[in-house]
């Protein structure tokens, strides 16, 4: 939970709508189009440090089940959670970038980011 008067460095939130995936079937030479998450909402928070990402993605979920969107309960696929981890000592360029996808629950979300710094 973020205290209250506790401000996130928040660098930027894009938003957008996913556009389904296309799945490649080489034995049969075709292309099928994934449609099931078209159009559904997507964000992006950038953060700090997992702490971070965990206390915002409970913020959030929070505010939907008060808004009454949904439960947004992350073990059951109501809301997706992935990570994009770029390491690199200061000063120096970026390091490799890593992600982690579908993490199902805030604990986890924190852990995933901690392990991809070591």
């Amino acid at each position: 939970m973020i205290e209250a008067g506790y401000q996130i460095t928040q660098q930027r939130v894009p938003i957008a709508v996913d556009s389904g995936k296309s799945l490649h079937d080489e034995e049969r030479s075709q292309t099928l189009i994934d449609l099931n998450r078209a159009g559904v909402g997507l964000m992006e928070l950038v953060m700090c440090c997992g702490e971070e990402a965990a206390a915002a993605v409970r913020q959030l979920q929070l505010i939907l089940q008060a808004l009454g969107t949904c439960q947004a309960n992350m073990a059951e696929g109501q809301i997706r959670v992935d990570a994009n981890v770029s390491v690199h000592q200061s000063g120096e360029p970026l390091g490799v970038r890593r992600e982690v996808k579908n993490i199902n629950s805030v604990m986890h979300l924190a852990k995933a980011i901690v392990t991809q710094f070591r």
